[in-house]
């Protein structure tokens, strides 16, 4: 959440309803909206932290709100969370979420995100085979289903990759 929430920061100034909206028009159809406490949870961390500052401002006919902003060091940490590329064992919401963002924010390219998860996840299936090749101390049978099982679910990350640089570079 820290991270969506800084990138939507990115944007411009925001109080955090302003920033709920901003992220649930990222959510896909049918998700759950974020929860309006883990918002201003997370932005009292990142202000604790020194990635936010929040002023208050007043509100014609209403009460008054904290603003936030991204800081300089928020700025660089973002920066550092795109380049930090993925785990080795991924998570597709947070890689489509460093996707969303990185084309939301400017601050990372898409496309350069997909490819290096493309091809860690290549690097993974090829050592996968290899290991399956030697086997492992587990009966054959149960080796090449455990193999087989890992490379199908590789396989179908790197599927959902190509539709994510479809749909979010146009490529």
């Amino acid at each position: 959440m820290q991270y969506l929430l800084m990138a939507m920061l990115e944007k411009g100034a925001a109080h955090g309803y302003q920033l709920k909206q901003r992220v649930d028009a990222l959510l896909p159809p049918g998700a759950r909206p974020v929860n309006i406490g883990q918002v201003y949870g997370t932005l009292g961390r990142l202000a604790r932290d020194g990635s936010v500052t929040g002023r208050v401002a007043g509100r014609e006919g209403g009460p008054e709100r904290t603003v936030y902003e991204l800081t300089d060091a928020g700025r660089e940490q973002l920066r550092r969370w795109f380049d930090s590329g993925e785990d080795s064992e991924p998570s597709r919401d947070g890689l489509y979420s460093r996707v969303v963002l990185a084309a939301q924010s400017g601050l990372a390219d898409p496309a350069r995100l997909i490819d290096r998860q493309r091809r860690s996840r290549l690097q993974a299936l090829r050592e996968l085979h290899r290991q399956a090749t030697l086997g492992g101390g587990v009966p054959a049978g149960l080796d090449r289903l455990l193999a087989e099982g890992a490379a199908l679910r590789i396989e179908a990350e790197l599927k959902w990759l190509d539709l994510c640089e479809q749909a979010l570079t146009g490529r």
